[in-house]
C-alpha cells in the first residue's frame, strides 16, 4: 500500500465533503418535493427557491408558515410574489405571521374584472389547526377574517366594519327610507355629544 501525501489526503477529504453536501442537497430536494407535493385536485403554487422550481401545496405552505417552530425563520425576510413585494414578521407572543404588501396588486374574482392597486396591504395569519382567523387593512379600511384551510383552497369570511362615523353628513334631500323595509336610522344617542375643549 502506497502512503498518501498531504495533498493527496487534503484533495480527498475536500471532494469527500463536497461529495456529501451535494448528497445532502438532493436529499433536501427530494425531501421537500415530497413533503410538499400537491395531491390530486389540491390547492398548488409554483415555489422558486433560487434555481430550485416545484409545484407546492399551499395549505403544507401555510402550515409551515405559521408553525411556531419554523416561522421564526420568516422574520425580516421579504418575498418577491405577483403582488407584489412582501415583508414577513413573526409575532411569536400571539403566534401571529404578520405580511405586509406595498405596493401591492391584488387580483381577485370578488374585486371585479381587473386587479386593484393599492399602496400598502396588511395581513395577519394566526392558524389553530385548520382555522385560520387575522386582520386585513389598506389605507383607513380595516376588517377581521376568519378562514377553514381546505385541501382545495380557503374558505373565507370577511367582517367589515359596517357602522358610520358619527361626523358623516345627513343627506337631508334624499327620501327617508320606508319603515316598512325594516331600514331606519341610528338614534341620535348612538353617537357621542360633541364636546368643546
Amino acid at each position: 500500500m502506497i502512503p498518501l501525501t498531504t495533498r493527496q489526503t487534503v484533495a480527498t477529504v475536500i471532494a469527500s465533503l463536497l461529495g456529501l453536501a451535494a448528497a445532502c442537497l438532493v436529499a433536501l430536494y427530494l425531501l421537500a418535493q415530497a413533503w410538499l407535493a400537491p395531491l390530486p385536485g389540491e390547492w398548488a403554487t409554483p415555489l422558486h427557491v433560487g434555481p430550485v422550481r416545484l409545484q407546492a401545496s399551499v395549505r403544507k405552505l401555510v402550515h409551515l408558515a405559521t408553525a411556531p417552530r419554523l416561522a421564526p425563520l420568516l422574520q425580516g425576510r421579504t418575498v418577491v410574489t405577483r403582488a407584489g413585494p412582501v415583508a414577513l414578521t413573526w409575532q411569536a407572543s400571539s403566534g401571529t405571521l404578520a405580511l405586509r404588501c406595498a405596493p401591492c396588486v391584488v387580483r381577485a374574482s370578488g374585486l371585479g374584472n381587473g386587479p386593484l392597486a393599492v399602496e400598502e396591504l396588511r395581513l395577519t395569519v394566526h392558524r389553530q389547526g385548520e382555522q385560520l382567523s387575522g386582520d386585513i387593512s389598506s389605507g383607513r379600511v380595516q376588517a377581521s377574517w376568519r378562514g377553514d384551510l381546505k385541501q382545495d383552497g380557503v374558505r373565507l369570511r370577511l367582517q367589515l366594519p359596517m357602522r358610520m362615523p358619527c361626523s358623516t353628513p345627513r343627506f337631508p334631500n334624499w327620501p327617508k327610507p320606508a319603515s316598512k323595509a325594516g331600514l331606519r336610522s341610528p338614534p341620535r344617542s348612538a353617537c357621542p355629544a360633541a364636546t368643546s375643549a
